[in-house]
């Protein structure tokens, strides 16, 4: 990556674009010659100024700070990802998963970027992830290392047998893992790692001891701001799997609360804890969706009826109500609506909506009406008439 050049209209500000784009692509904290004494560009910290105005610059850091100023991602995108996330997962007979961060999160640290540390961008999102291969990885380490010696077999079934070095594994595995998406707009923090024995790390030779002596080397990163929830998801690979995933989003529950997700976790980074919020709200979201379908088709087929049958499926649905039983005025209301059935029934010509609504009212007027014998007489009479008899 270089500076552009002159002459060439550079976004100077993230704006509201694509953050992950913009941080991967378009740094300008690069610096050359002048009073910094560098001999080309460079992202490297000097000292600005002389005596009591001196102040060091370090580019590196300046460039990270501006992805802490406001949250990064399109609220109205991310509703759309994780709708179509949880629409998938529904469709297959599960659920998602919610874990909101305990600390700090950080993942694609191994990825090449001007500020030494990379940093996993969702594509289309400009957010923060966890791929899925990343949580089929963290979730079968945890199998492997930490649950019983006797569930390796599981762990192959599961996440497929591994292969030999160099070879693709022989088979898939019976789960399927989605990637993690942030349920929201995420929060990004500025930190700062310092390795102490710089020249002992990257000496091969052998001949540098980790000394106290060597000057620490403050290094910044991008970090996920604590308290960030992720929509986490697994699919059976086939109807018969279910008890496989049912297993695996366990082992993903222990491993996120105790080993933790992403990169740094030996430090306590990644490490999640169930979101019972979030979870509370999916599902009265997916009750209430659920709810107006069913309300929608009804009203469909209700559409779809004659007037008779609608007059009919109108008493029957007030009938159906419990409470009429108990509340006076619901139950006046329902042997009301019967009555206008009735008296409107005697007029039709269709024998099977006339048998219909017979067989609606003899159940109404039975349970609700009038227990004096003159009243029954006369309603009998009248579902009497309305069969023809």
């Amino acid at each position: 990556m270089r500076p552009l050049p002159d002459g060439l209209e550079y976004p100077s500000s993230r704006g509201e674009g694509n953050a992950g784009l913009w941080y991967d692509k378009f740094c300008n904290q690069w610096c050359r010659g002048g009073g910094q004494g560098l001999a080309a560009w460079s992202l490297k910290s000097f000292v600005q100024g002389q005596g009591s105005d001196a102040v060091t610059v370090n580019p590196k850091l300046d460039w990270i700070q501006q992805m802490s100023r406001s949250p990064v991602g399109e609220e109205t995108l991310i509703r759309e990802a994780r709708n179509r996330h949880a629409r998938l997962l529904e469709a297959r007979g599960c659920k998602p998963l919610f874990f909101q961060t305990d600390w700090r999160f950080v993942t694609g640290l191994g990825r090449e970027h001007p500020v030494e540390n990379g940093f996993a961008w969702h594509h289309g999102l400009g957010v923060p992830y966890l791929p899925g291969s990343s949580v089929k990885g963290m979730v079968r380490a945890w199998a492997e290392q930490w649950e019983p010696a006797d569930r390796s077999m599981d762990a192959d079934r599961i996440f497929g047998p591994r292969g030999k070095p160099g070879e693709l594994p022989p088979s898939t595995g019976s789960v399927v893992f989605l990637d993690a998406l942030p349920v929201k707009r995420v929060k990004l923090d500025a930190e700062v790692m310092t390795p102490h024995y710089a020249p002992w790390y990257q000496d091969g030779s052998g001949s540098q001891a980790p000394g106290d002596w060597h000057s620490p080397t403050p290094i910044p990163f991008l970090v996920v701001a604590p308290e960030t929830t992720f929509q986490f998801g697994m699919l059976p690979r086939r109807t018969s799997d279910v008890a496989d995933k049912n297993l695996a989003a366990g082992w993903l529950a222990d491993a996120l609360a105790f080993m933790g997700a992403g990169a740094k976790t030996a430090v306590g980074y990644g490490r999640m804890s169930a979101d019972t919020t979030e979870a509370a709200a999916y599902r009265d979201e997916r009750e209430q969706r659920e709810r107006k379908h069913r309300q929608d088709e009804a009203a469909r087929l209700v559409a779809a009826m004659t007037p008779g049958q609608q007059m009919i499926h109108a008493v029957g649905t007030a009938f159906e109500d419990p409470r009429a039983r108990f509340l006076p005025d619901l139950k006046a209301k329902v042997l009301g609506e019967a009555a206008s059935l009735l008296k409107t029934a005697l007029k039709w010509t269709d024998p099977g909506e006339k048998s219909e609504a017979a067989a609606l009212l003899e159940k109404v007027f039975e349970e609700l009406g009038s227990k004096k014998v003159q009243k029954r007489a006369e309603w009998q009479q009248a579902i009497a008439t309305l069969r023809g008899g």
